[in-house]
């Protein structure tokens, strides 16, 4: 993995759901100016997200942005502030992490959703109870119509790199994991959902870390062949956590035993595998691959 982990920094999106509880709701143009006092306003931006309730804001990332040091301090910089300043983390909302898929080719962004799949559920498995009930994160289901859609977006980027012309249902949006956000409509991303509200920068950082180690095992391998061969090595030696997450693993233990991350990887490992078949046997394997 040297080369893997020699690129430069990947970049990433990061909105932040919250609550700012108090006598008097802030209007949203207070919270944007706060920022400014905060001198955060170069890389955040706050936006009113009424779904959380009275006082609910959304603070988001300005663009994608590389995962530094610099962003790093910038998070930690917030959620303190945001702590000292009344907000909350209230059970209906939630912290969403994107990955930029742009410069990504067929090939890599193939292998991403794969392995995305594959820990799809040791990622619900360390996010609380209530999370597991939401309408807003529901889980990916391998079937014929994901598979679909998968194909569809594969094929728009071969036609049109910065700009996909395929339509996703914004079913799919709310899933979590967000196809919908690699369509037209979204950004180019990947969008990871399931995550829930925290005014914990080392969660933040950690979850993000999880996504972006997927993200480096996707493109090291120069296609599908490669990955398979690594997967299946791993599955059987029972070493396919350690290969999956790396360094991440004792964060990741924080919120499940090893018997609990056995269950999720093996789950996770019949449904990637699942979609690989589908995606790397389609008749057109060319346009998946290119």
């Amino acid at each position: 993995m040297s080369s893997c982990e020699s690129r430069k920094p990947i970049k990433v999106g990061i909105e932040l759901e919250v609550q700012h509880k108090g006598l008097n709701i802030k209007p949203i143009d207070q919270h944007q100016e706060q920022l400014k006092v905060w001198g955060l306003s170069n890389l955040w931006r706050a936006v009113d997200d009424g779904s959380i309730g009275d006082g609910g804001v959304e603070f988001i990332l300005n663009e994608a942005t590389p995962f530094d040091e610099q962003l790093e301090f910038s998070v930690f910089n917030l959620l303190n502030k945001l702590k000292g300043d009344g907000y909350i983390s209230p059970k209906t909302a939630g912290t969403h992490i994107h990955v930029d898929c742009r410069d990504m080719d067929n090939r890599g962004l193939t292998n991403l959703l794969i392995l995305s799949i594959i820990a799809q559920p040791l990622l619900y498995a360390i996010c609380p109870q209530h999370r597991l009930t939401s309408n807003f994160i529901v889980p990916l289901v391998v079937d014929q119509h994901l598979v679909h859609m998968i194909r569809k977006v594969l094929s728009s980027r071969i036609q049109a790199r910065d700009n996909y012309d395929v339509i996703i249902p914004q079913a799919y949006k709310y899933s979590g994991i967000n196809i919908w956000s690699l369509s037209k409509d979204g950004r180019g991303s990947l969008e990871f959902r399931v995550f829930p509200s925290t005014l914990d920068p080392n969660e933040i950082l950690g979850w993000t870390n999880i996504i972006l180690r997927l993200q480096k095992l996707s493109v090291y391998y120069k296609g599908f062949g490669g990955l398979y061969i690594a997967l299946m090595s791993k599955q059987e030696s029972g070493e396919l956590g350690d290969w999956l997450f790396g360094p991440n693993l004792p964060f990741i233990n924080e919120y499940v035993s090893k018997k609990e991350l056995t269950q999720c990887l093996n789950k996770g490992f019949i449904e990637g595998l699942v979609l690989a078949t589908q995606l790397t046997n389609h008749s057109t394997e060319q346009k998946v691959t290119a």
